[in-house]
């Protein structure tokens, strides 16, 4: 099977906040979305992404879940309080029983890692084309 060329992947000009503390993982992934035709900003932690998003119009947060200070759910809650709230996409390598703690959207979508850039490519055009309330959630 060969790799899934760019050009046939899902591309967008949207806004996407990528919030993930692990150096690697946000610097393929900002890579990633930026060659997709996304506008970026990344955060190291949750205190960086909400100082970023008080500034820029985010379209969809792309978020660890498991993060030091904060969560990935609670970032997002506090996110969602503004208007228009974004479309939520929760990343993380951990297993579904150690997520259960986590007050998660039903409505998000769970990005797993290790992931492709296809998978990326279609976890974020999924979540910005799905219907959403004001409040970010699915319709």
């Amino acid at each position: 099977v060969l790799p899934e060329r760019a050009d046939h992947l899902p591309h967008g000009t949207e806004t996407v906040l990528v919030v993930e503390d692990e150096p690697a993982v946000r610097a393929l992934t900002v890579r990633t979305l930026k060659a997709l035709g996304y506008t970026v900003h990344a955060a190291e932690d949750p205190a960086s992404a909400l100082e970023l998003a008080r500034d820029a119009r985010v379209q969809v947060v792309l978020t660890d879940i498991v993060m030091p200070q904060m969560s990935g759910p609670d970032l997002v809650a506090r996110l969602v309080q503004r208007r228009p709230a974004p479309a939520v996409v929760y990343m993380t390598g951990y297993a579904d029983d150690a997520l259960q703690a986590f007050a998660m959207d039903s409505a998000a979508t769970l990005l797993r890692k290790p992931f492709t850039p296809s998978v990326l490519a279609r976890a974020i055009r999924d979540a910005l084309d799905a219907p959403r309330t004001p409040h970010g959630t699915t319709a």
